[in-house]
């Protein structure tokens, strides 16, 4: 009798954890493209805060002129710069 060659199916093989069921694509597509959209809203929100703070620092600088001829200067002057 020829010598047998033995199946990868052997008994010795452990099998597979069945209890995990495996994740569909779509389910990680739909995961990854709701953090892109919670980081681009992240994003538009600090940006929106740096505005503001800017916004109130230039305020305050300009109420922060004597005279009217004080107050035409600084307005060029943050025109100019930004």
């Amino acid at each position: 009798m020829p010598p047998t060659i033995e199946s990868s199916n052997s008994a010795r093989e452990q099998p597979r954890d069945t209890c995990v069921a495996p994740r569909p694509a779509t389910a990680s597509l739909v995961s990854n493209f709701l953090e892109i959209i919670m980081f681009a809203f992240l994003l538009t929100r600090i940006g929106r805060w740096f505005e503001r703070a800017e916004q109130r620092r230039n305020d305050e600088y300009l109420a922060g002129a004597r005279d009217l001829a004080e107050l035409e200067r600084r307005m060029r002057s943050l025109e100019s710069c930004c």
